[in-house]
C-alpha cells in the first residue's frame, strides 16, 4: 500500500443519514483500516528500530539467569494465590531481591568503568585522551 494512494470514500462524505447503517459502517471500517495501515507503513520506513539489549549495555547473562529465576518465583507465588507469609512468599522475594541489587550492581559497574578512565586521563594531564 502506497502512503498517496488513500482518499476517503465518497459514501462517507456525502452520507445524509438515509443510507442503511452496515454500508456507512463498512465504510468507515474500511477508511480506519487504510489509515492504521498507512501509519504503520510510515512508522516501518521512518522509525530506527533497535534491539532491546542496545539501551541496557550492561546487561549480562547472569542478569538474565537472576531475571528468569525471578519471574519462575512469581508465577508460582500468583499460582499459590500470593501467599503474604511462609517458604514461598520469602522466595519470591528474595529472587525479586537478587535480581534488583544485581541490575544496579551491573548499572553501578558499568558506569564506574567509564568514570575510572576519565579520571585517569585526568590525572595523566593527557588532553587530547580526556576528551
Amino acid at each position: 500500500m502506497e502512503l498517496s494512494n488513500i482518499t476517503v470514500p465518497c459514501e462517507i462524505v456525502k452520507c445524509a443519514h438515509k443510507c442503511p447503517k452496515s454500508m456507512c459502517r463498512c465504510n468507515i471500517n474500511q477508511y480506519y483500516e487504510d489509515i492504521v495501515q498507512a501509519l504503520l507503513l510510515a512508522a516501518n520506513r521512518s522509525v530506527v528500530r533497535i534491539s532491546t539489549n542496545s539501551l541496557k549495555p550492561y546487561w549480562n547473562d547472569h542478569l538474565d539467569h537472576l531475571k528468569q529465576d525471578a519471574i519462575f518465583w512469581y508465577d508460582m507465588w500468583l499460582s499459590a494465590g500470593q501467599p503474604t507469609s511462609g517458604t514461598l512468599f520469602h522466595i519470591q522475594r528474595m529472587c525479586k531481591a537478587k535480581y534488583k541489587y544485581g541490575i544496579r550492581q551491573a548499572m553501578l559497574q558499568h558506569e564506574s568503568k567509564y568514570d575510572d578512565e576519565i579520571w585517569d586521563a585526568y590525572i595523566r594531564k593527557n588532553p587530547s585522551d580526556f576528551w
